[in-house]
């Protein structure tokens, strides 16, 4: 009987498996999009340098900059001119001036000081200086941001619902598994209870039985999903191209890492769900069978 539970288990454990992995993905994405943080300030063409050194040395004393740098416009040209080599050929072609000011790029230590820096710039000691321009792009990128974070963290959250229900499913499955284990060894049962046998030592057997096949299905759907996490790259190319390449390469090294930590949780968590399930399982028996 057990035997033939063993792949509903296992295909329940690898759905438990993939989600769990799902919603720690999640959490890292969400770690992810927290970080991104680098505000982006365009000086004003007329600023006088004095000036512009003077904003760099305010920035560098804010205590919410983690780290402030200072790019020229012709800079900001050698750089795209590496990485989108189409673009800046399109400018040489054509003649066309320099799309780029010079920039101030400050990464925050916190999302939550997007308005600390906001009120910083507006300053009008600074209206000289920073492009007005460029401020309501600073405040556009803290609400996409905010609002990415908001769905992620739905997300999050539901498929840690979600997660929670189908351990609670396979709670379930555990006490109709070992309700009908008990069914076919009744006889059995109501002999080792005529010869004083305790609860205890009743419920030790089925609780083994169900640990053993739980420990079992941990392990193959945990492999399995790993082999599928480690396949899916080779599955769906195209899908994993750019920015989602790194993302994914980031997320797999963190879920290879996290992977014998979670098997060993699960494999201890096993028993205590096995344990639990067994006494469900038999509470109505052993209270019918005592003499």
């Amino acid at each position: 009987m057990w035997g033939s539970a063993f792949g509903v288990l296992l295909g329940l454990l690898l759905a438990i498996q993939l989600l769990l992995l799902t919603a720690l993905g999640a959490h890292a994405v969400a770690g992810v999009v927290r970080a991104e943080t680098d505000v982006h300030v365009e000086v004003n063409v007329r600023a006088k340098d004095s000036d512009i050194q003077s904003l760099y040395a305010a920035l560098k004393r804010l205590p919410q900059a983690e780290n402030v740098s200072y790019a020229t416009r012709e800079q900001l040209l050698e750089r795209e001119r590496l990485l989108h080599p189409d673009f800046t050929t399109f400018i040489d072609q054509f003649g066309l001036d320099n799309p780029f000011r010079d920039t101030f790029s400050v990464t925050l230590r916190s999302l939550d000081d997007f308005p600390a820096l906001q009120t910083f710039l507006r300053g009008a000691e600074w209206s000289s200086v920073v492009d007005p321009s460029s401020l309501p792009g600073a405040s556009a990128q803290e609400s996409r941001i905010r609002e990415s974070l908001r769905l992620i963290e739905a997300g999050e959250t539901g498929a840690f619902l979600l997660l929670s229900l189908l351990v609670v499913i396979l709670l379930g499955m555990t006490v109709e598994l070992v309700s009908r284990r008990e069914q076919a060894r009744r006889k059995e049962v109501k002999v080792e209870r005529s010869m004083g046998a305790r609860d205890l030592a009743i419920l030790i057997p089925f609780a083994t039985e169900a640990s053993l096949l739980i420990i079992a299905a941990v392990l193959l759907s945990g492999f399995v999903a790993l082999a599928l996490l480690t396949l899916f790259p080779l599955v769906a190319p195209s899908f994993l191209s750019g920015a989602v390449a790194d993302l994914w390469s980031d997320l797999s090294s963190s879920f290879l890492r996290a992977a014998p930590f979670l098997f060993i949780i699960e494999i201890l968590l096993a028993p205590i769900l096995a344990f639990l399930g067994t006494w469900l399982g038999l509470r109505k028996a052993l209270a019918e069978t005592i003499v």
